[in-house]
């Protein structure tokens, strides 16, 4: 109880462990130099998982991205129980992306070794596209849809993640 008023307060900062999860590992990778930097400059994908630290309302947080190779990311997969939580990130420039996001999504939902607040990114596209992933947010208060075109449209999807972990 303590250490909810002094992070309040801003005295103490809580330290939490996302997982960014998806596609597009060039999307994820920029989407966390934007949150550490506050510009959205288009990132190379890494053949090596990588982790930055980033605070968000006087939360720190490791963002890790996984490889960019495809069976290390797949490999990778099974390390997600170990964080706080997980970031969903919707490749829109696939024109396949809609039915392999909702079947990962909902792998991720029904896997129970992850019960863990989810945060579903998507670009701005269809809105018919994002109802169709707004309905697999109706599974519980624990995931959460936000689409963005903007990095301050990524931020409050974190935001929501961070006070959810």
């Amino acid at each position: 109880m303590l250490n909810n008023v002094l992070q309040r307060l801003g005295l103490m900062h809580k330290q939490v462990n996302i997982a960014l999860w998806g596609s597009d590992v060039s999307e994820m990778a920029t989407l966390v130099h934007g949150l550490q930097t506050g510009e959205y400059v288009k990132q190379e994908p890494s053949i090596h998982p990588f982790s930055q630290e980033i605070t968000i309302n006087n939360v720190n947080f490791t963002a890790t991205v996984p490889s960019g190779n495809t069976g290390a990311r797949l490999a990778w997969r099974s390390s997600l129980p170990e964080f706080d939580g997980i970031v969903y990130v919707v490749d829109t420039k696939d024109s396949s992306w809609l039915t392999v996001a909702k079947e990962e999504l909902n792998g991720l939902l029904n896997d129970e070794t992850l019960s863990k607040p989810i945060l579903i990114l998507v670009a701005k596209s269809d809105p018919s596209e994002e109802a169709e992933l707004d309905a697999i947010t109706k599974q519980g208060p624990t995931v959460a849809l936000y689409t963005y075109d903007k990095y301050e449209e990524t931020k409050e999807g974190f935001q929501w993640l961070l006070q959810h972990v």
